[in-house]
């Protein structure tokens, strides 16, 4: 590949991203422990302040709110906590917010699962889980009265953003190439089987959809997620951008790794 003398001056993408321990409780516990929850991002947050990092990326559903009240109630406490340790770093952190009912076939009532974006700036942006299975994402009406007005780059980034399941939908996957990003971050809730059955929710992993974009597209993908073996990959694709990282602070119970990419 040639590269040109633009890219040639792109400084390093330096993106954080978290395992954060999780099983089939992982839900309960978020909900359970949201004030150590709390704790537990902001030490790690105040732990790369300094360290020359872009972005920080939590996992899908870190935290559990029950209703649109405490969602607002949550951010107001992220807004305040945040700006106290003043971070020169992008952060994404997943909320999702309990429903006993929602019909997901109607484009007004879309899936409770969200993440937040605070920009360097100190601005949050909060996004919508817009799909969940590669159905729902191949229905464009469905997707796009859904996704509204969200950007598909993380603001003031070259950095592409989905939450889990929209990494199902081939559409969404489209978007991501031609939009010109360096690289695709995603946070998910919880690994599911390495399966090799292309068919089905749930059959195939997301590990290896990832791999085969970034073997296809040569597109660099990072994933935080909920996982029991936080070392089992290194959660990027490719693998060699990935390194361990453990700076002073950084609480137990998160394990850091760093993605850069230099393309």
């Amino acid at each position: 590949m040639v590269v040109s003398e633009a890219m040639a001056r792109r400084r390093p993408l330096r993106i954080t991203y978290a395992a954060i321990d999780g099983g089939r409780s992982y839900r309960q516990q978020a909900l359970d422990d949201q004030d150590g929850r709390y704790r537990l991002l902001l030490a790690t947050v105040e732990a790369l302040v300094g360290e020359g990092v872009d972005l920080l990326v939590f996992p899908a559903g870190y935290f559990q709110v029950r209703n649109e009240r405490a969602l607002a109630n949550l951010v107001r406490r992220l807004r305040l906590g945040l700006r106290g340790s003043a971070p020169d770093f992008g952060l994404v952190v997943g909320v999702d917010r309990m429903s006993t009912a929602y019909k997901t076939e109607h484009p007004k009532r879309e899936h409770p699962y969200f993440a937040l974006y605070r920009t360097t700036a100190g601005a949050i942006v909060s996004m919508q889980q817009v799909s969940v299975t590669r159905q729902q994402g191949a229905v464009l009406d469905l997707l796009d009265a859904r996704w509204g007005a969200r950007e598909l780059l993380l603001a003031e980034t070259e950095i592409a953003f989905l939450i889990c399941g929209e990494s199902w939908s081939d559409e969404l996957l489209d978007r991501v190439v031609v939009s010109g990003c360096r690289a695709l971050v995603v946070a998910a809730h919880r690994t599911v089987n390495l399966h090799t059955q292309a068919g089905g929710y749930g059959r195939l992993s997301w590990h290896r959809r990832f791999q085969a974009l970034c073997s296809e597209r040569e597109l660099p993908v990072v994933l935080s997620e909920h996982t029991r073996s936080p070392h089992r990959h290194p959660y990027s694709w490719p693998a060699d951008i990935s390194d361990s990282l453990a700076p002073d602070g950084v609480p137990d119970g998160v394990t850091l790794r760093l993605a850069t990419i230099t393309t």
